[in-house]
């Protein structure tokens, strides 16, 4: 019984490899991912307009932009974003 090819072109080894992928995340990407949704809850939070929290969310900068190398444009730019707002004690909407 022939099997017929997978209609995207990749081989079914592939498929199952990009599903694995997708299940588990390298380690390293899962600690940025969980870094930048902790700086983005204490920004929504504006925990950077106060003064007891904004050693907190200094923190998170830090742990987020020691990756600065590794991540893509959006997040760059959401750490650019964040400086801004601190420096201008900006809102964070």
């Amino acid at each position: 019984m022939d099997r017929a090819p997978p209609l995207d072109g990749q081989s079914v080894f592939a498929n199952k490899i990009q599903k694995y992928e997708r299940i588990r995340m390298n380690p390293v990407r899962q600690k940025i991912k969980n870094n930048f949704d902790a700086l983005e809850s204490a920004m929504s939070a504006q925990r950077h307009l106060d003064e007891d929290s904004l050693g907190e969310v200094l923190t998170l900068i830090e742990a987020c932009s020691k990756y600065w190398r590794v991540l893509d444009d959006e997040h760059r730019d959401f750490l650019n974003a964040v400086r801004f707002a601190i420096e201008e004690g900006k809102r964070w909407e």
